[in-house]
Order: structure tokens, then C-alpha cells, then sequence
């Protein structure tokens, strides 16, 4: 058998040694070959953050950061940059 060139798909096959998968040897090769898509599912949200931050700064400008941070509340900022993110999570998802 040849390596894939994914090295994370050679352990579909991991058996420990035995005949069939069962247990541990069956969890430890779903883990290693799920791991890419879960490492990558992990950064989805930071990225969304940090475009919906700078999508906020573009429109708004430098100044609302600091209006916020003035407001003893906060809630409008919130609520305004939560458009900004849902805004952010839209081509993502469209594009998957």
C-alpha cells in the first residue's frame, strides 16, 4: 500500500495489529483522520471575529472603538458588531 498523501488518511486502515478495529484502535483512528477538518472548524470563529473587527472599524472608523469603550453599558457596539460578524460568516458558509 502506497502513502497517501494526506498523512492523516493512513490511519483509516489502524487496526493495532488486529484482524478488525474495535475500541481504542477504532477511536484512535477516527481522531487522527477527523483532525484537519476539526483544526480548521476551530479557526472558523476567529477568523469571523477579526473580519467582522475590521469590517466595524472600516465602516464606523477608529473613533467607535473608543465610543464604546467609553459607553458604561457597551450594548450598541455589541449589537452593531454582531451584524459585522453574522456579515462575516456569510461568504464562508455561501462558499463551502
Amino acid at each position: 500500500r502506497a502513502v497517501e498523501k494526506i498523512i492523516t488518511l493512513n490511519w483509516q486502515e489502524y487496526t493495532a495489529g488486529r484482524l478488525e478495529a474495535h475500541g481504542v484502535a477504532a477511536f484512535l483512528s477516527l481522531t487522527i483522520c477527523l483532525y484537519p477538518a476539526v483544526t480548521v472548524s476551530a479557526a472558523f470563529p476567529l477568523y469571523a471575529i477579526t473580519l467582522g473587527n475590521s469590517w466595524y472599524l472600516a465602516w464606523y472608523g477608529p473613533q467607535a472603538e473608543l465610543d464604546q469603550a467609553c459607553d458604561s453599558t457597551g450594548e450598541a457596539g455589541r449589537q452593531g458588531k454582531t451584524q459585522f460578524y453574522l456579515a462575516a460568516m456569510v461568504p464562508s458558509i455561501v462558499l463551502a
